[in-house]
């Protein structure tokens, strides 16, 4: 493989600007705060409509005991 085969640091340095990164940064964070979000309304909507639900380890075996 001759150095004419190897791509030049050049033909990368265009293809993303930081300024592009930090949008797609901002748009990945934004997505994970929403997604924790939503994730903790659930929780909480849950715990709402069954306040006496039994704990988590007792559902959890009576979901493999379903399977």
């Amino acid at each position: 493989m001759s150095a004419q085969d190897k791509p030049s640091t050049e033909d990368f340095s265009s293809a993303l600007t930081p300024q592009q990164i930090n949008v797609f940064r901002a748009i990945y964070i934004t997505i994970a705060a929403g997604v924790l979000i939503f994730g903790a309304v659930v929780v909480m909507i849950a715990r709402v409509k069954a306040p006496d639900a039994a704990p988590p380890t007792e559902s959890a075996h009576q979901l493999i005991e379903l399977l």
